[in-house]
């Protein structure tokens, strides 16, 4: 499973807040073969543990419910994110990832492993893949960027992607991301792609929006456009 480094971007309280706090998400992807999907992703936040249900479907008929967990720990100079979920059909698939170093300068490591199931990939980045990159919050005051790089290291697809994350808080209730990525792999044993994808989120007090543009999203043919928007509550 990909690393959640991205979808994790923006948060309505660190994990020092141990109240309980929701996270509502319906999504719409448009894809440049005329077909589209929805999808809705409600997550509950204790802490540094989460829970989530969604439910994606497409206009082609294909529907998968999902339920998943992570949890975040600390081990010295280590922060350890784990991570699983399941999706209807049988799908299973789990991760770890680390940061490693202080707050203002950290490594990042990650790894994820599925059952190989079918499943529609909302990260949109390699499952069965090896994270590693840096993160810094020294650029300015506000701004967290971060640098990694995600690669197939077991279907042999040669499928890797890099990302740039760059998080600025704006102020106490307002804050925004973008995330610009390049990928390059094949999409079949025959055909290689690679393409660029740029998502944007703004988040104010209790709610985000988040626009994206991806060629060849999950390394498919087709470029997709999304939108998501959502509530903490």
């Amino acid at each position: 499973m990909a690393s959640l480094l991205a979808c994790t971007a923006l948060h309505a309280d660190d994990g020092a807040d141990r109240r309980l706090q929701w996270k509502l998400t319906p999504s719409y992807y448009d894809n440049s073969d005329g077909t589209h999907a929805y999808d809705v992703n409600l997550r509950a936040d204790f802490g540094d543990q989460r829970v989530w249900i969604g439910d994606y479907r497409d206009s082609q008929g294909y529907h998968q419910s999902r339920a998943g967990f992570d949890a975040v720990t600390q081990v010295g100079f280590v922060n350890l994110d784990f991570s699983g979920q399941y999706a209807t059909g049988g799908f299973w698939g789990g991760s770890v990832t680390t940061q490693i170093g202080s707050d203002d300068n950290y490594a990042i490591v990650g790894w994820g492993r599925t059952n190989l199931h079918a499943y529609y990939n909302l990260n949109f980045d390699p499952n069965d893949a090896i994270t590693a990159g840096f993160g810094t919050k020294v650029l300015a005051r506000g701004l967290e960027a971060q640098l990694y790089h995600i690669w197939d290291d077991r279907l042999t697809t040669r499928q890797h992607v890099t990302h740039l994350l760059l998080r600025y808080a704006i102020d106490d209730r307002s804050r925004c991301s973008l995330d610009f990525s390049y990928k390059h792999g094949l999409a079949d044993p025959e055909t290689y792609v690679h393409g660029y994808a740029i998502a944007a989120t703004y988040a104010w007090h209790h709610a985000f929006a988040r626009l994206a543009y991806d060629q060849h999203a999950n390394f498919n043919l087709p470029n997709q456009k999304r939108l998501s928007v959502g509530l903490f509550f």
